[in-house]
């Protein structure tokens, strides 16, 4: 499977299993409705700019130096926040 065929079935699968979480949590009142906005915001904005990104630079600059950096970011940044709390 192609690089963008890969990526856009993975986003696609997102948006169904998102709605179903949110339904099956609300139902049980587990949602901070206050929460929502703060992070669908930047969410979308993040979506909107990442899919112009992915459709601007070549996918193989994506697959080997862009995903591998921005996965060793969010791993060095989940870690200090496990940590500090």
């Amino acid at each position: 499977m192609a690089f963008q065929a890969a990526r856009a079935t993975s986003l696609a699968m997102i948006v169904p299993t998102s709605l179903a979480g949110t339904i099956t949590h609300a139902r049980k009142n587990n949602v901070l409705w206050r929460s929502v906005l703060p992070i669908v915001i930047p969410g979308l904005f993040g979506a909107v700019v990442g899919v112009a990104l992915a459709n601007i630079l070549p996918g193989a600059m994506l697959r080997q130096y862009i995903f591998p950096i921005f996965l060793a970011v969010m791993v060095v940044r989940l870690s200090l926040k496990a940590k500090k709390d």
